[in-house]
């Protein structure tokens, strides 16, 4: 299993509470609205969007808290629509994923849960994918980086 430690990332970003089967429709929503807002302020983008997901529940139905969020150059130079932070950094376990959204579970986050398991760690409750590539949801070119924070256990350290 791969871990890392992120840093803290400065970010505009936008917040719901909602399902899994709803965060297609979110994303699709308010990703281009975050993007005119960033460009029209002149924030300057510094790095992939993020969607950083909080407490998120074994099934599809439940509520959990979604952040889709943009690192920026000059986060104190916005006041408009959006909110902005700085993202924690976080101890987490990485995974890449290639491919179509349809195979993400699967193919990226089902072995790395697993690993995780494995390993003894347990999991924060955060959990992150960082888009490194998008094309589309059925591209096979996306590249996707899976991060679930970890709690801290002194036999890693």
């Amino acid at each position: 299993m791969k871990t890392k430690q992120t840093h803290a990332i400065p970010v505009v970003f936008t917040s719901k509470q909602l399902c899994l089967a709803d965060v297609g429709a979110f994303a699709t929503e308010q990703t281009p609205l975050l993007i005119a807002e960033i460009e029209r302020n002149q924030l300057g983008f510094n790095g992939p969007c993020i969607f950083v997901y909080y407490q998120v529940p074994q099934d599809a139905r439940s509520l959990f808290t979604l952040d889709i969020c943009f690192p920026v150059c000059r986060p104190q130079a916005y006041a408009g629509d959006f909110a902005c932070k700085t993202l924690a950094p976080i101890d987490c376990a990485v995974r890449h994923y290639q491919g179509p959204l349809a195979d993400l579970f699967n193919e990226g986050y089902a072995p790395l849960i697993a690993e995780i398991k494995q390993s003894g760690r347990a999991f924060s409750g955060e959990s992150r994918e960082v888009y490194h590539l998008w094309e589309s949801p059925q591209s096979n070119q996306n590249q996707i980086e899976i991060q679930f924070g970890l709690l801290p256990n002194s036999a890693f350290h």
